[in-house]
């Protein structure tokens, strides 16, 4: 003690070292319970990210099957008005269910890539990517447009504006468009299920 009372400098260099320490432990603590809460809210992300992919991939499912019955069960060019009172359905079905969905179906899985790092490795998750783009693009492309299009035609022939054979002309190659889409969407779940490694070795 007489020492320490002798040299209170070093008295005072010990106490704020004690102090240090005490505020090193404090702080990884702190920083230890953050990793530990991030982890959990990574986890929760990826979750919430593969329920909106899975949910949102049923309604770009669910909305194209519903778009291809319609189609098949539902009135021809014959019935002007019948027709044009279906034409204006599919439209709202492409635009408020297929375009969405896929929308969603895309933003997800490039998120869910951005949030668990391993998937930027893998090769099947970069092409199945690539196809989820080709799919989205047709769809607006080869479905939306067209159905906002035939929707239009089919009340242009309800008010005697276009002949039923020139309105079976406008929306006539719908049907190859679904094929493509059909295929795409095919060839990208079993993607993700086969999980090819193109040709990579593990070291």
């Amino acid at each position: 003690m007489r020492g320490a009372l002798r040299n209170p400098g070093e008295a005072c260099a010990c106490v704020q070292a004690l102090r240090n320490r005490r505020a090193l432990r404090a702080y990884g603590g702190f920083l230890y319970c953050a990793l530990l809460r991030g982890s959990a809210a990574l986890v929760l992300i990826r979750k919430l990210l593969k329920l909106t992919h899975t949910l949102s991939a049923v309604g770009l499912a669910g909305g194209l099957a519903a778009y291809m019955l319609a189609l098949s069960v539902g009135p021809d060019v014959g019935t002007p008005a019948e027709y044009a009172a279906l034409r204006t359905s599919l439209a709202w079905v492409s635009k408020w269910l297929i375009t969405p969905s896929m929308l969603l179906v895309l933003v997800s899985g490039l998120l869910a890539m951005a949030a668990f790092t391993p998937y930027m490795n893998a090769p099947w998750v970069w092409v199945k990517a690539v196809s989820g783009i080709l799919v989205f693009e047709a769809t607006l492309g080869a479905i939306d447009a067209p159905a906002q299009r035939a929707a239009a035609a089919a009340t242009r022939a309800v008010n005697g504006e276009i002949s039923s054979l020139e309105l079976a002309e406008l929306v006539r190659d719908e049907w190859g468009a679904w094929y493509a889409i059909l295929g795409l969407s095919i060839a990208n779940v079993i993607i993700a299920i086969w999980r090819p490694r193109f040709g990579l070795k593990k070291n």
